[in-house]
């Protein structure tokens, strides 16, 4: 599998929108934390331009 290397802006853009989609989760939407930080850590995955089979496998592994 090759390495994945995003551009710098892009990841910094990605963190903010995840922050902004795991507060609004949490606070709006009265999700669980945990399950608001996973959905929140796949959109930043997504929105970083990750493939969607590494994010899996991310998540997945122990």
């Amino acid at each position: 599998m090759d390495a994945f290397v995003a551009n710098p802006t892009r990841l910094v853009l990605a963190a903010l929108c995840g922050l902004v989609i795991l507060l609004t989760l949490i606070i709006k939407g009265k999700f669980q934390p945990l399950i608001a930080i996973l959905i929140s850590a796949l959109g930043i995955g997504l929105l970083a331009g990750m493939p969607v089979s590494m994010i899996v496998d991310t998540v997945t592994k122990p």
